[in-house]
Parts: C-alpha cells; sequence; structure tokens
C-alpha cells in the first residue's frame, strides 16, 4: 500500500492514517468483539503489528521534527496495564525508541469506571506518545515504526502525527529561573516546593518565572496569582507526576492575571475519581488570565476551572487522553474564550459549558478541533446565557452523547439570552444513550430540567455522516431556536428529530442521503415554521422503523446481600427483537462474582422476546460488580448488562447495596452511591434547597447501634444538618436523632459517627443545610448493628 495524502484536520500537525500507510501488518475493520477498538479509532480502520518483523511505514508531507503516534496495547490480565516498545526507524537509519504503555487505558464497568477486568465493558482503548527525531525531516522521508525485538503483545497504531515544533524558545528578557529556587529538570527530585517559591517570587517581584527545558517532577498543586510562567515550548518543558497541576485561587476570591505558556503537563491518573483534584489545571482564573500553547494529558480533567470569575482566554491548547472532560468551565464563569485547542480522548465531554447554580456567561467557544470525547459531548452547554459556539470541528462520537448538545441538565441555571451556534463542522457526530435507549443527535437540545425558551441561534452549520439524526430536539417544551443555513450530508435515520413540544424556525436547511426520513415528529405538539431554501427533508414520520438494535428490560441487574460462597439468583431480565429480521444469540458471558443463564429461545423472531440473566455467587465481602454480556448478530453491537451485589457480613455495613431513595439528586450522582461502598462517588441532591433525605431499606429488622457519614476524603471541610428518623415500617419513621452539626474535615477523614440505640428496618437521614453548596452530599452512609 502507498501513502495517501493525510486526513483533513481544522487544526494542529499533519495527521497519517496507519491504515493508508505501507504495512506488512494485519488491517483491522469494524464488527465483531472488535468493534469498539475501531469505533474508538480516529481512521476507522486500524493496523495491528504483531511482531518484530511487522511494520507501518509513513512518508513525510511536510517537514517534521517530531511525532505522535496514536496506539492501544492489550491490558493486563488482572488490569493495570503492560508496557511496549517501539522503534521509530528515519529513511532505515537513525533509530528510535517509544515506550509504549497501557497504564492510562483500558477502563471498565459503568460510569464511574473501574480498572477491573472484571466489570467487562472494555473501553477508553487508546493513547499516545510522542518523540523528538533529533534533526527537521524532508517532505519524502520514510518514519517506519515496528515493535522491538521481545515484544510479546500486538500493538495497534491508529494514526501518526508529524510536526515541526520550531525547537525550544529562549528565556524571556528580565524572567527569574525556576532552576535558581531549586527546580530539577532531570526529574529526580521533586520541585514542587521549588516551583511554588519561584511563582511566588515572580508575582511579588513583576517578573516572568522561566522553566528551561527539561522533566520537572510535581507532585502536587502550584498555586498561581497575578505571575506568568512560560517554558521552551510543550516539546522541551514539561511538568510530570502524580497529583501534578497548576491552579488558580479558590473563588469567591479568583487569581488574576496569571500567563501560562510553552509547557506541558503530564500527571499519573489512571482511573476516574470525581472527589479528586487532578486536573492539569483548576481552581479560578480570571482578571485577564491567559493560558496558551499548553499540552496536557494523563490528568482527570485537562482544564476544570470553578467559578465565579470572569476574564480568561484559553488559546492553542492540546488536551489528550483524560479520565474526565477536556475543558469544564463551571460555575458562574464569564467573559471567556476557548480558542484553536485541539482535544482528543477525552473520558467525558470535550468542552462543557456547566452553569452549576450560577450562570455561565459571555463564552466563546471558536476554532477548536474536538475528535473522539469517549464519553458524553464534543462541546455541551448546560445552561448559562449569551454563548458562542462558533467555527469548531467535531469528528466521532462513542457513547452518550452528540457533536453539540445544548440542555437544561444537571441543575443548571436555565439557558436564557441569546445561544448562537454558527459555523461548525460535525462529522460521524451522535451517538447511541442507553438512559434515553435511543440514538441521539449530532446537534441535540434537550429540555430536561426545564423548558427552554432562551434564542437559540443555529446558522452554516455543516452535519456529515450523523449516526443517528442530524437535529434532535427532546425533553419538555422548546422554543426560540432558529436553523438557518444548515447542510446536512448523510444521517442515519433524519434531518431533524421532534420529541418535545414547541417550536423552531427553519430556513435554508439543506439535506441528502437521510436514512429514514426528512422529520421523525412523534407527538403534533411541535411546530415547525418553515422559511425559504429548505430542501431535501419534506417528508415526515411519526415513527421509526426497527433498526436492528434490541431492547433490554433493564440496563443493571442487582442481587440481593448474600453471604459469601452462598448464591443468589437466578436473575433475569428479557430482551426484545423489534425487527425487521430474526436475531440469533451467539454467546452470553458474565465476570466477577455472576455465572451467566442461558438465553431462551436462542433464535429471536422479529416482535419477539428471549429471556436470559446470571446468579451471584459472593467469594468474599463487599460489593461485587460485573458485566453480563449478550453477543448477537444484531446491530450495533453486544448487550450489556451491569450487574452488581454484595458479599454480606453481619458484622459490617448492613446499608451496604440495599435499596436506597432520595429526596433528589442531580444527574451522575444517584443515591445508590451513598451505599456502593466506593469512597470516590456520592450521592448529590439537585442544589435547588432544602430539605434532602437519603433513605435506606435494610431489608429485615436489625438492632442498630451507630451511622457512619462521610463525604469524599479530598473535599474540603463543610458542615452538614443532619437528623435521623428510623422505623419498622416505611409509614412508621419516627425521629431517632435531632438535628445536629455534622463537620466532615480532612484530618478526620471527612467521616461522623452518629450513635443510636433503635431496632428498624428503614433509617432516614433529614439533611437541612450544608456549609459548601445549597444542597446535600454524602459519599458514604453506613447503618451498623449489634451482629
Amino acid at each position: 500500500m502507498t501513502d495517501r495524502k493525510p486526513l483533513p484536520a481544522a487544526a494542529g500537525p499533519a495527521v497519517h492514517r496507519a491504515a493508508d500507510a505501507r504495512t506488512n501488518g494485519t488491517l483491522v475493520h469494524a464488527g465483531g468483539k472488535r468493534s469498539r477498538l475501531v469505533a474508538e479509532s480516529m481512521a476507522r480502520t486500524v493496523v495491528e503489528l504483531s511482531g518484530h518483523g511487522e511494520y507501518v511505514e509513513f512518508v513525510l508531507t511536510e517537514p517534521a521534527d517530531a511525532l505522535t503516534v496514536r496506539y492501544s496495547l492489550p491490558d493486563a490480565a488482572d488490569g493495570g496495564g503492560r508496557t511496549a516498545v517501539l522503534l521509530a526507524e528515519v529513511d532505515r537509519t537513525r533509530r528510535h525508541r517509544l515506550t509504549l504503555t497501557s497504564r492510562y487505558s483500558w477502563y471498565y464497568g459503568a460510569y464511574p469506571f473501574t480498572n477491573d477486568p472484571a466489570a467487562g465493558r472494555a473501553h477508553h482503548f487508546y493513547d499516545d506518545a510522542h518523540l523528538l527525531l533529533g534533526r527537521t525531516c524532508a517532505p519524502g522521508t520514510r518514519v517506519r515504526l515496528r515493535p522491538a525485538a521481545g515484544t510479546d503483545v500486538p500493538v495497534v497504531v491508529d494514526v501518526v502525527c508529524f510536526e515541526e515544533t520550531g525547537g525550544p524558545a529562549t528565556p524571556p528578557e528580565n524572567a527569574l529561573s525556576a532552576l535558581d529556587f531549586g527546580a530539577d529538570p532531570t526529574g529526580v527530585h521533586d520541585s514542587t516546593s521549588s516551583l511554588q517559591s519561584a511563582v511566588d517570587a515572580g508575582s511579588t517581584a513583576g517578573r516572568t518565572v522561566w522553566l528551561p527545558p527539561g522533566d520537572y517532577t510535581v507532585t502536587g498543586q502550584v498555586i498561581l496569582d497575578r505571575v506568568a510562567v512560560r517554558g521552551a515550548g510543550p516539546w522541551y518543558t514539561a511538568l510530570r507526576g502524580a497529583g501534578v497541576g497548576l491552579y488558580g485561587r479558590r473563588a469567591p476570591h479568583p487569581s488574576s492575571r496569571v500567563h501560562v505558556s510553552g509547557l506541558a503537563i503530564f500527571g499519573d491518573v489512571t482511573g476516574r475519581d470525581d472527589s479528586a483534584q487532578h486536573n492539569g489545571i483548576g481552581g479560578a482564573l480570571g482578571g485577564g488570565s491567559v493560558l496558551e500553547d499548553l499540552w496536557i494529558a494523563h490528568t482527570k480533567c485537562g482544564i476544570w476551572l470553578d467559578g465565579p470569575f470572569e476574564g480568561l482566554t484559553i488559546r492553542a491548547v492540546r488536551i489528550m487522553n483524560t479520565a474526565a472532560d477536556g475543558i469544564n468551565l463551571h460555575r458562574g464563569v464569564s467573559h471567556v474564550t476557548v480558542a484553536g485547542c485541539r482535544v482528543h480522548n477525552t473520558g467525558d465531554d470535550g468542552i462543557a459549558l456547566w452553569s452549576d447554580e450560577l450562570p455561565n456567561h459571555d463564552i466563546t467557544v471558536d476554532s477548536n478541533t474536538v475528535l473522539l470525547p469517549l464519553l458524553g459531548n464534543h462541546i455541551a452547554v448546560y445552561g448559562g446565557h449569551d454563548q458562542r459556539v462558533t467555527r469548531n470541528h467535531l469528528t466521532d462520537s462513542v457513547a452518550e452523547g452528540g457533536g453539540i448538545h445544548v440542555a437544561n441538565r444537571y441543575g443548571a441555571a436555565h439557558l436564557a439570552g441569546e445561544i448562537l451556534i454558527e459555523g461548525n463542522r460535525l462529522t460521524r457526530t451522535g451517538s447511541r444513550h442507553p438512559q434515553y435507549r435511543t440514538g441521539v443527535g449530532a446537534l441535540w437540545l434537550l429540555a430536561d430540567d426545564a423548558p427552554m425558551t432562551a434564542e437559540i441561534t443555529v446558522r452554516s452549520n455543516v452535519l456529515q455522516d450523523s449516526a443517528h439524526a442530524a437535529v434532535q430536539l427532546s425533553g419538555s417544551r422548546i422554543d426560540g431556536v432558529r436553523l438557518d443555513g444548515m447542510d446536512i450530508d448523510g444521517a442515519g435515520t433524519c434531518a431533524l428529530q421532534l420529541q418535545s413540544s414547541g417550536s423552531a424556525h427553519c430556513a435554508g436547511v439543506s439535506a441528502s442521503r437521510l436514512g429514514i426520513t426528512g422529520v421523525h415528529r412523534p407527538a403534533e405538539e411541535f411546530e415547525l415554521r418553515l422559511g425559504p431554501g429548505n430542501e431535501g427533508w419534506a417528508d415526515e414520520r411519526r415513527d421509526l422503523p426497527p433498526d436492528g438494535s434490541l431492547r433490554v428490560s433493564a440496563t443493571r441487574l442487582n442481587f440481593p446481600a448474600t453471604l459469601p460462597q452462598a448464591t443468589a439468583g437466578p436473575r433475569s431480565i428479557q430482551i426484545e427483537n423489534p425487527g425487521p429480521r430474526p436475531v440469533r444469540v451467539h454467546e452470553i458471558e458474565a465476570t466477577g462474582d455472576f455465572t451467566p443463564q442461558p438465553a431462551q429461545p436462542r433464535v429471536i423472531p422479529p416482535g419477539a422476546t428471549a429471556s436470559f440473566g446470571a446468579v451471584f455467587s459472593p467469594t468474599v465481602t463487599g460489593r461485587r460488580i460485573g458485566v453480563l454480556t449478550v453477543h448477537t448478530d444484531a446491530s450495533p453491537g453486544p448487550v450489556h448488562v451491569d450487574l452488581s451485589g454484595v458479599g454480606f457480613d453481619p458484622a459490617g455495613d448492613r446499608a451496604l447495596g440495599r435499596p436506597v431513595r432520595a429526596s433528589t439528586a442531580m444527574g451522575g450522582f444517584p443515591p445508590e452511591a451513598a451505599v456502593d461502598g466506593t469512597p470516590t462517588t456520592w450521592w448529590q441532591s439537585d442544589g435547588l434547597g432544602f430539605p434532602q433525605w437519603l433513605q435506606v431499606d435494610l431489608e429485615e429488622l436489625v438492632p442498630l447501634t451507630h451511622i457512619v457519614l462521610r463525604t469524599p476524603e479530598t473535599w474540603h471541610p463543610r458542615t452538614e444538618t443532619v437528623a435521623v428518623e428510623a422505623g419498622r415500617t416505611q409509614a412508621g419513621l419516627t425521629p431517632v436523632l435531632p438535628p445536629a452539626s455534622c463537620h466532615f474535615t480532612p484530618d478526620l477523614s471527612n467521616e461522623v459517627v452518629l450513635r443510636i440505640d433503635r431496632t428498624a428496618r428503614f433509617v432516614r437521614l433529614v439533611i437541612t443545610h450544608n456549609t459548601a453548596w445549597s444542597g446535600a452530599a454524602l459519599s458514604a452512609f453506613e447503618v451498623h448493628g449489634k451482629h
């Protein structure tokens, strides 16, 4: 095979597909058990190199002195990753070694995910390794990649990016060198305190802090305020370490006049812990602050900033391979521009504007490239007012999101003012969402928490090869939407999917290559107001025909608390085949302490239902998880059902894994998180005030002794006012403890113990105040009794 022209990109280096290069490796296409591996690739076809003799060879089309290879390695059998070495040969003469690892890849199970292969549903397969070639290579130079001798695992190569770095920058005039404060560019010694001393001195003296070329070990947050920090360039100056981060001061006293440029931040985050502050850049940065020419990888989020604050520019930042969001501007952030950034392989939304409690406003997201968010959306606007999403290039959704998502969701301050979506190109965006049991559109407007009444202008966008609908409006009532000058070129189902009441004005909207129909309008409560220039989508359907996908009666099976070595179940669910053809069940697998039960029947006719399930036999005490996977010949792939149960310890936490309810819960923070035995998940109420309550059913009468409450250990101190009610029946709850101030402090592991003496089956917490937030939040609700 010979090279073709590199893939077009809106920003960043030249991207070459391995599948288009010269190779004697194996091409891996979509299909079968490896379909998710291909779905997460940029190239949609990848090359597998299985030994020292196999290679993939690229021909440069532009000068380059550096490369970045996007690859995937298998995980270790018990999780935790493994390593391999890839040789890079330049014109068969110069040889370089690239160390590859899958430590930062391979997440399993359901949100917030785990590194345990027993949880199944593997995803997040890819990572990147980068290399300086030592000289500028001219167009026509051949670069060959092959596994080093002794590499005993296959290496999958997706794409390789070649670029010119421009060489290391020189120190700014009158700058303070971090080396003079003890920073170690070799990485042997921890430079955290040295860098903090340097930036404090730079702030006091009004001088730039210079970080010469090198790899600096940083194991904590360096706090910046009124200071410029400059490195020699992100290829030459890197901050590396577990816990590394550059942070502003916390709102409502944010840092100001911070300028960070020319460096990389490479963390050591191998799993998602939403309670931990392990972001590349965090805190609050306003007052004219600028973040530019940065490279961030292997952190929880690339940039997560908590307001309120105003006045920030983020430009030319490269964010790759994060456990959660790429960029999230959270809570009352305003007058911010995010421009020219390249974001890919994020564990959640690529760029999110979340108006949690306080509205974000006057934010512009312009000319960014966002590829392959592994969960969620490329760009999401959750509430707020007067925001602009313009001229972005968005490619390839994977799960539970669209290309651009505008929503009243997650307790956000409701959308208001003008929301402008203009000049964006969306390619292969939109994905299937298990919560809604349907595909979501490339452009997805959702009135979830409340109706949408903002002025939403969607103008001059191109939506190409959308996985499902090109545009979807869903939820409660949506008004104020204008679709002007849109080009829809290919959609899996339709141009417009209207699943709400309300109205929208459409003019100059053209569509071609639609999978089923022009408009899917299940209900007549939505009014389309048509202006001139619409073409290609006049036909309409109230329903969509079956698309070959299966429907399951539940996406999770919860088993009762069970003594170790005993067996619970079987528990079963139903799988429905809506059609249009018979579906054959090939195999059913279960991971963890679960055993699958066969499907009956093995061939499911159109319109028919089959049953399948699992039994639970805990090997130890505590929470146990797994996944049931049903392999069939239906699209879009296997059916997954999450499994959970508890190995019961009568002398331990009696609430673990038991049925739990709450007054309210914010999306993603359900009441079950307080009794799941996982310290990094938590229940959080909707943030709309008090009182709030959390109640557990112990499923038997228990002579109670005490309750243990926790918030995540990484959280700052807070006090929540909590009362306790209990009863033998749900209707017979009576007060046990009056309202008390529960002080959660890190020095006491954010733990509070409440002593009680009552025999009860139902226990309820009533929370009436929280000094840290306008709602309740707990990561653990343990109930202990006499054994």
